[in-house]
């Protein structure tokens, strides 16, 4: 049975992706897209979803808590090896954070694949099944036009 929060048309999970600078608009660009895979990126790094309720808070959202703690090795998912934890998870989060900062300062997408594939070369000496390249992503903002 579906609750009335995971009902269509409802505030559900869903809306915690959802870019805040759209609110008013619904103009789906590339720097929504971007907003919404910072908050996936976020979710990796954490290994929690982008909307626990069991949060004391409404706005207590993971990118309000990522936004908001002052040492990443309490953010990151602690079954993340040390390696990761420290090399990859960290650049992971600075690029999550920009992901989710106001629109005008959030990489392309472009870019975004560019600094994965610089913090996949980093991290894979340590697993070796991590050495091909990040292929072509199609954007949500694209799959409406």
């Amino acid at each position: 049975m579906l609750r009335k929060a995971d009902q269509p048309g409802s505030s559900s999970n869903i809306d915690t992706f959802l870019d805040p600078e759209l609110s008013l608009s619904q103009n789906y660009s590339e720097h929504s897209d971007v907003y919404s895979f910072g908050v996936f990126l976020l979710e990796l790094i954490s290994g929690c979803e982008a909307h626990n309720r069991n949060m004391s808070s409404p706005y207590e959202t993971l990118v309000f808590q990522a936004k908001h703690k002052n040492d990443v090795d309490n953010f990151v998912d602690m079954t993340l090896g040390e390696h990761e934890k420290h090399n990859g998870a960290t650049n992971m989060m600075k690029l999550a954070l920009l992901c989710v900062d106001v629109s005008y300062r959030r990489p392309s997408m472009r870019q975004i694949v560019q600094e994965l594939e610089c913090i996949q070369r980093e991290i894979a000496p340590f697993y070796s099944q991590f050495s091909e390249e990040i292929g072509v992503v199609t954007l949500g903002s694209e799959l409406f036009q």
